[in-house]
C-alpha cells in the first residue's frame, strides 16, 4: 500500500487523480495546494510517491526563479534532505515542459527516483 502526496493547486486535477488511482490507495492520498503545505506534509510523513506540479498558482513559472509558490521550491527543499527520500518516487506532472525537465534533472542529479509525465498522459 502506497502513501501518496499530490501537490497541485488545481482542484479538478486533484479529483481526476483521485478517480484514477487504485481503490486501495485512495485513503492514503494527501492533497496539498501550496509549497508550504507540501513541505509541511513532507516533514510530518513518509511518502512512497510524490506527484508535483510546478505552476502552483496557475501562472507559468520559470524553473530558475525563486518563487515561493513554485514546485521547484519543493524540489530544492527535498534535495537539501535527500537522504530522507531514497525510497520515494517523484512524479513530475507539470505541463510546463522546461520546468518539468529542470525539476527532474535536479532530482536525478541527487540520485533520487523520478518520472516525468504531464498530467493526463499516463496511467497513475
Amino acid at each position: 500500500m502506497n502513501k501518496i502526496l499530490f501537490v497541485d493547486s488545481d482542484p479538478l486535477r486533484a479529483v481526476l487523480f483521485y478517480q484514477r488511482i487504485n481503490a486501495s490507495d485512495k485513503y492514503r492520498v494527501i492533497w496539498v495546494r501550496s509549497v508550504k503545505e507540501a513541505i509541511q506534509s513532507l516533514k510530518e510523513n513518509s511518502f512512497d510517491h510524490v506527484h508535483l506540479e510546478n505552476d502552483l498558482d496557475k501562472t507559468v513559472i520559470d524553473p530558475d526563479s525563486q518563487f515561493e509558490f513554485s514546485g521547484m521550491e519543493v524540489v530544492r527543499w527535498v534535495i537539501k534532505r535527500k537522504s530522507n527520500f531514497n525510497n520515494t518516487l517523484f512524479h513530475i506532472h507539470t505541463w510546463n515542459i522546461r520546468a518539468g525537465e529542470e525539476m527532474a534533472k535536479k532530482l536525478l542529479e541527487n540520485n533520487l527516483f523520478v518520472v516525468v509525465s504531464p498530467f493526463g498522459l499516463s496511467k497513475i
